[in-house]
């Protein structure tokens, strides 16, 4: 809300401050539970948590910030660059962080869709 209100943010203020709430809900409460239950150290559970969505991220942000220097002013240009990325994110979050369990329950639901 201090975003929102003092800063003027509106949308992307609040999306910040649900995203900042919830990672210091996750560092402050939930991660050292895990690493207590599991006997674990704590940088072990944060690295199996957040490990392959922070390289995917990393890998998009990357591409976000890179491709506007070689894709000009066009607008197409950037569409498509932007369609590009969200494609490759999308397909890289299905394929390393959704569990096997959740893609055989989707692929399930497309099927039956699909008659």
């Amino acid at each position: 809300m201090l975003l929102v209100f003092y800063f003027d943010a509106e949308t992307w203020g609040m999306a910040v401050g649900v995203g900042a709430t919830y990672l210091v809900r996750i560092i402050g409460r939930v991660v050292p539970a895990l690493a207590q239950y599991f006997s674990a150290s704590i940088f072990k559970v944060y690295v199996h948590m957040w490990g392959r969505a922070f390289l995917i991220g990393a890998f998009t942000l990357t591409l976000v910030v890179v491709s506007p220097r070689y894709l000009g002013d066009n607008w197409t240009n950037r569409l498509i660059g932007d369609m590009v990325i969200m494609s490759m994110w999308s397909v890289l979050t299905f394929a390393f962080v959704v569990k096997m369990e959740h893609r055989a329950l989707l692929m399930q639901y497309l099927r039956h869709l699909g008659r």
